[in-house]
């Protein structure tokens, strides 16, 4: 059932399984329609909600502030934009939704985030989450992502919305959240990582331990340079698919300048890498010429082994595509018939 920004009489309904609430300001009739039907929901979704939705959902506006249990509950959507703060939910006395498989929350105050996470992280399968600098000291407090603590957990999506701060701190602070969230769940499978604010944080990534079981990796926001990807790819060397946005010119060095000694420094630094990723999608930041943007598609290719499938997104994807041909004309590529295989996609 969706419901927009809408008062309803909903006694002479059957009990709910799905509810996805969009846009409502009056609290009221929302609260008693969700509760009414809480034995038996097993989804709910809140999107631009003027209020906690959940310290509503878990004390339902109880005067003694009891937990209220939703038994069946396996997915929650919530998106709460206000400034109200929240007055619960630092460390619940039990678990309000014992069965919650995949929590996305966005927008909510800290003290709800935490709470909830701190009672659901040992269940959760799937997590996507806006880390605040509010959120990650409510965290810290309750010691939330504590190193496998999310037992279960397979897939995890951190958006960092941080202040903006000088490089340094914010590459330390980067660093931190990422090590801690990353190394709480020991079996996580697929991993997304987005800074929305500091964009001089790639150097971080090849220094941090990922979970033996990680297969696949997108960074969506962070640019790395060339040296600073393939380092990861091999420190993560049983990755499969990754999905990464790469730094202007090689390592520092513009398009235009240096660039036959600057990949062979790269080849020669990273030849014989051991890497099982085969489908790697790239996104350049910079525009670039359409010719070296090609050479930079085929060197990730010849140094990584099992690449066999390509993606890539600039404005003028087309050219680049075009010009692959010309490169693998080059005589280090001639006679490599694995290279001349690799399929390539663009948009």
């Amino acid at each position: 059932m969706a419901l927009s920004c809408a008062v309803l009489d909903s006694s002479g309904m059957g009990a709910l399984r799905y509810i996805h609430i969009n846009g409502c300001v009056n609290q009221q009739p929302i609260t008693e329609l969700v509760h009414r039907n809480r034995e038996c929901l097993e989804r709910l979704h809140f999107s631009d909600i003027c209020y906690d939705t959940l310290e509503w959902l878990v004390f339902g506006g109880n005067k003694d502030n009891n937990v209220c249990v939703f038994p069946q509950l396996k997915h929650l959507y919530a998106d709460w934009k206000n400034n109200t703060v929240a007055k619960h939910l630092y460390k619940l006395p039990l678990n309000p939704f014992p069965r919650l498989g995949s929590l996305n929350c966005h927008e909510l105050p800290a003290p709800s985030i935490a709470g909830v996470l701190l009672a659901c992280r040992s269940q959760l399968l799937h997590l996507k989450v806006e880390i605040s600098d509010d959120l990650w000291k409510a965290c810290e407090r309750l010691n939330v992502f504590k190193p496998g603590a999310f037992k279960r957990l397979h897939y995890m999506n951190v958006c960092m919305r941080t202040e903006r701060v000088q490089s340094s701190v914010a590459l330390n602070r980067f660093l931190v959240i990422t090590r801690a969230t990353v190394e709480s769940s020991l079996g996580l499978q697929n991993l997304v990582l987005s800074d929305m604010h500091n964009d001089s944080v790639g150097r971080a990534f090849h220094g941090l331990r990922f979970p033996p079981a990680l297969r696949r990796l997108t960074l969506d926001n962070p640019a790395l340079s060339v040296d600073e990807a393939l380092m990861m790819f091999r420190s993560c060397s049983w990755l499969e698919r990754a999905i990464i946005n790469l730094d202007y010119g090689i390592d520092g060095i513009p398009y235009e300048f240096a660039w036959d000694d600057c990949i062979s420094a790269l080849r020669e630094r990273h030849q014989n890498a051991v890497s099982k990723l085969y489908f790697l999608g790239v996104k350049f930041t910079t525009d670039s010429q359409a010719y070296n943007s090609a050479r930079i598609l085929m060197l990730f290719a010849e140094l990584l082994p099992d690449i066999s499938r390509l993606y890539i997104t600039v404005p003028d994807s087309d050219r680049v595509y075009d010009e692959v041909t010309h490169v693998l004309e080059r005589p280090e590529y001639m006679d490599n018939a694995r290279l001349h295989n690799v399929t390539i996609g663009w948009r």
